[in-house]
């Protein structure tokens, strides 16, 4: 017999045909009748194990779909796609004696294999999905076979994509049409959804159900079972326990599971835990039914549910007014608070600018300046957020604009102490309370007013609050003007601003000092000669008797001595003890300033003991006085100028046993 064509070919250029063919038909090659075609296939398909054939159909099937990176189809759910039963049959005859995890496709009654998006399903649903009647009938026994995670079946995959011939195929098989997914959908709810009327008027015809309700009201009191199948045995486990606030997918999956827990002998605290998960999720989720339900069966509606909230506060929190309604209409308490902020659903609506819920509190004829047992009223709660929307309807309402908290802020102070930065809605709401008689002088418990805020975290409100005609004269909770505020916090040109509002720039303390001292202390030079300018009194005593330029020569301010001298300081006003502006810059706890020395050369003014600046350098003799000494003979001291004592400059210094430092050779000298 002559051979044919094909098996002169070289088993190379055979193979590099194969490569153009789908890995997933390399078995109907095996089956296509060529002798030498098969023994190529069989020869190249053997180096492969089970495992390995699986995933080169998973790889192929990646690059001719164009798949991303690391995403892949399981062999399984391809095979099913391209209707290859034999393959199917091959791969679950193969795999069907395996335990699952040594079988990556596994039995399909029992393993579930990974698919797009982390749904599992097994090959009785893929065949389903994909509308292979076919393979279906292979596994016509699991034909209520639920996924763990979806609770779908076969039916509702096929209602899903519309595949109106595998429906009639599970129907006749006696496939239930009222179970439940874990979203609540019935097989009918799912093909009405995605527009399959062909589909949806078989199940009809059938009896199905469109929805969870209807499905509960034609099965009484088996509902629970539509959704995760019988009842668990009603005795309690050791590792039973079901998470307070876990978070389902479908309300009606948490209320069977309640059902269960109620057959299991469990305490009241832990019967009221499970209660307190349905409410909050009923609320969260805004399923009303199922809040009625859950206070139906004796859930105290007021009980704290989390963090220290209520029913109430949880509703606020989830812009949810429909509930909140029906938690009003059941009788939840409007003025409960909160654990550790004691705020009430209407303090808490308002900081959360939750316009309509407040609207709906006011409409049931709450007040509209209730109090919390802080003292805040609703507006306070408002301004910390700077709420404009919220804060504007409650002035709207009559709100009170000052009203004191137990602190005494009015609602401006909580606004000022929240916002530190310039916003547009501060500047509008400042305005809106100006414009509603908000009093701009008014004090806290402490006695600071709302000025001293200004001042002091929101030094872009000065120029407005100075428009409003705030008091600049007004003393903080230490006695201090706004002056010195601007003085530590602002600039020169919001002090020339204050004074130019009528700031009093010869205020003293109870020490007697002015502005100008405490310029010394917080301010810069520019501040120190505005007030200057302004007619701030250069020479002004304190009650111990010093100058500003005393304080400045003390401290080492050289640049402050500089701008006191040029508006006209005295250089010889001497304190109560005698000490001129030079002595104290002699006495600073620091090395003296030459510089500072020779701003302040009146070498000749004595103090009260009579000591003259050279004389009082050598006494001290607290430094080097080597420069310092020549720095005063240089400007004219006198050598020989002696004190009360009649002690001069060079009998201290021999006093001192200094005969051989330079100050004395100086002095000799000279």
């Amino acid at each position: 017999m002559a051979e044919r064509p094909i098996e002169t070919l070289p088993p190379e250029l055979i193979m590099s045909v194969l490569d153009l063919v789908p890995v997933l038909d390399y078995y109907h090659l095996k089956l296509a009748g060529s002798r030498y075609i098969s023994a190529v296939v069989r020869n190249y398909t053997s180096r492969m194990s089970r495992g390995q054939y699986c995933q080169a159909i998973s790889k192929d099937d990646a690059e001719r779909n164009s798949f991303p990176k690391g995403f892949t189809r399981s062999a399984m759910e391809i095979t099913i796609e391209r209707n290859q039963e034999a393959l199917v049959r091959h791969f679950l005859k193969k795999y069907q004696q395996r335990s699952p995890s040594h079988a990556p496709e596994g039995d399909a009654s029992r393993n579930k294999v990974h698919r797009e998006r982390r749904v599992f399903r097994a090959a009785y649903h893929w065949a389903a999905y994909h509308g292979s009647e076919s393979i279906v009938q292979l596994l016509l026994d699991k034909v209520d076979m639920r996924l763990y995670h979806s609770k779908r079946t076969a039916l509702h995959f096929a209602a899903l994509n519309g595949h109106i011939n595998v429906v009639d195929l599970l129907l006749k098989n006696g496939a239930a049409t009222d179970l439940l997914d874990a979203y609540g959908k019935t097989p009918l709810e799912l093909s009405l959804e995605k527009g399959h009327t062909t589909v949806a008027l078989l199940l009809q015809s059938k009896g199905a159900a469109k929805n969870w309700k209807e499905a509960i009201e034609k099965h009484s009191g088996e509902w629970p079972k539509l959704l995760q199948g019988e009842w668990k045995k009603a005795t309690k486990r050791p590792g039973f326990n079901m998470e307070p606030y876990v978070t389902h997918d479908c309300h009606l999956k948490l209320r069977t599971q309640y059902e269960t827990a109620k057959r299991i002998p469990l305490s009241a605290p832990e019967l009221e835990k499970k209660q307190k998960s349905l409410l909050r999720r009923a609320i969260i989720e805004n399923i009303p039914d199922m809040a009625n339900w859950v206070l139906d069966e004796g859930l105290d509606i007021n009980t704290y549910l989390e963090n220290g909230w209520n029913s109430l506060h949880l509703a606020v929190v989830s812009e949810c007014d429909p509930m909140f309604k029906l938690l009003l209409e059941r009788g939840a308490d409007m003025t409960f608070e909160t654990c550790l902020s004691q705020l009430t659903p209407f303090h808490l609506a308002a900081l959360y600018n939750r316009r309509e819920t407040v609207k709906i509190l006011l409409d049931t004829g709450y007040f509209v300046d209730s109090r919390n047992s802080c003292g805040e009223t609703a507006l306070h709660s408002a301004a910390k957020i700077a709420a404009v929307t919220v804060m504007s309807f409650l002035i709207q309402k009559g709100a009170d604009v000052n009203a004191r908290d137990n602190r005494g802020c009015t609602p401006l102070f909580r606004l000022l102490e929240q916002h530190r930065s310039e916003k547009p809605d501060i500047s509008h709401i400042v305005n809106l309370l100006h414009c509603s008689g908000a009093d701009f002088n008014a004090t806290d418990e402490r006695g600071n007013t709302i000025f001293y805020f200004v001042l002091t975290r929101n030094d872009w409100l000065v120029d407005t609050f100075m428009q409003y005609g705030v008091d600049v004269n007004a003393l903080d909770s230490q006695g201090y003007p706004p002056l010195r505020s601007a003085l530590i916090h602002l600039t020169s040109k919001h002090v020339k601003l204050l004074i130019d509002h009528g700031a009093d720039v010869n205020w003293r303390d109870r020490k007697g000092c002015t502005v100008v001292h405490l310029a010394l202390d917080h301010g810069d030079t520019a501040q120190l000669e505005v007030l200057l300018d302004h007619g701030a009194d250069v020479n002004a005593k304190n009650n111990s008797g010093l100058t500003p330029l005393c304080c400045a020569a003390s401290l080492g301010l050289v640049e402050h001595a500089t701008v006191l001298l040029r508006k006209g300081a005295n250089i010889n006003l001497a304190c109560k003890q005698g000490f001129t502006p030079l002595h104290y810059a002699l006495m600073t706890s620091s090395a003296p300033s030459i510089q500072m020395i020779q701003l302040l050369s009146d070498f000749y003014m004595k103090d009260g003991t009579g000591r003259t600046a050279l004389l009082h350098v050598i006494s001290e003799r607290r430094f080097n006085c080597a420069e310092l000494i020549k720095v005063l003979l240089d400007h004219g001291a006198e050598v020989d100028a002696a004190d009360a004592e009649e002690r001069t400059p060079v009998d201290t210094v021999e006093e001192w046993e200094l005969k051989d430092s330079a100050a004395l050779l100086r002095l000799r000298e000279a």
